[in-house]
């Protein structure tokens, strides 16, 4: 037997703190998709820029060669 979630047992929070919860969420989510856009990005660069050091930058030279 589960208990309902009604508007007396809920969690009852400010728009303040609703909003601070959900730019951490934001903030958590777009840390750990960072590799991801960097794995990315840096596989349609060359090798040179790539070793250039700029490795967040979006590439200069679009490229699928190896």
């Amino acid at each position: 037997m589960s208990a309902a979630v009604t508007q007396d047992t809920a969690v009852s929070t400010g728009r303040a703190t609703r909003v601070l919860i959900y730019l951490l969420l934001l903030l958590f989510a777009l840390f750990y998709l960072l590799p991801l856009y960097v794995m990315v990005v840096n596989s349609v660069k060359p090798l040179t820029e790539i070793t250039g050091g700029n490795m967040m930058a979006l590439p200069q030279d679009f490229t699928l060669a190896p």
